[in-house]
């Protein structure tokens, strides 16, 4: 990509609906110093992500020094050396994501570099899109395992209460059933 597009900085961010922030992901630098990020989250307000996010729409910003608007993330973006950046919504058929930031520490992305630029966002918009749902899917495969379990001990108990009739040894049967699922020593 950075043979294509000659970014200095590529950012992922992600809009987290639970603290209604847009979150910072930094996915690549070239310029070989360590990026400096103090804050990884912004608010909606506070960031071009937000802006983005909301209005659906790429924002090219050609020069940090001059934009007045986000300056907390102006400040981040000088003490990286970014000079301009192109800011692009992380958009789905399904999902508005958050956004995708190109960083140029000199000149900045060419109209036809732009036109580029939006492809990949949508691109990496369905890749985002699909690993969440990915991790969601996982969640509920791990809780519909648990409440399986769960109703198969409760299936276990049922038929030892229903089918031991002398209570000597429906207690040793019923404790054989809560030991596989809650192991204790007493």
């Amino acid at each position: 990509l950075p043979a294509i597009v000659p970014f200095d900085f590529l950012n992922l961010v992600l809009y987290d609906a639970a603290s209604n922030t847009m979150r910072l992901h930094i996915l690549e630098t070239t310029t070989g110093i360590e990026p400096d990020v103090p804050e990884m989250e912004f608010s909606q307000e506070d960031s071009p992500s937000g802006w983005v996010y909301l209005h659906q729409e790429s924002l090219v910003i050609p020069d940090v020094h001059v934009e007045t608007r986000w300056p907390k993330v102006m400040d981040v973006l000088k003490r990286n050396r970014v000079v301009s950046s192109c800011w692009l919504p992380l958009t789905t058929a399904q999902h508005r994501l958050g956004a995708l930031m190109f960083g140029f520490g000199s000149g900045g992305p060419l109209e036809s570099q732009l036109d580029f630029m939006r492809q990949i966002a949508a691109q990496v918009a369905v890749a985002v899109d699909n690993a969440l749902n990915f991790e969601k899917a996982e969640q509920y495969q791990r809780q519909l395992a648990r409440e399986r379990d769960r109703l198969q001990v409760l299936l276990e108990i049922t038929n030892a209460l229903v089918s031991e009739l002398d209570i000597r040894e429906l207690f040793p049967s019923i404790t054989a059933c809560l030991r596989r699922v809650m192991p204790s020593e007493y």
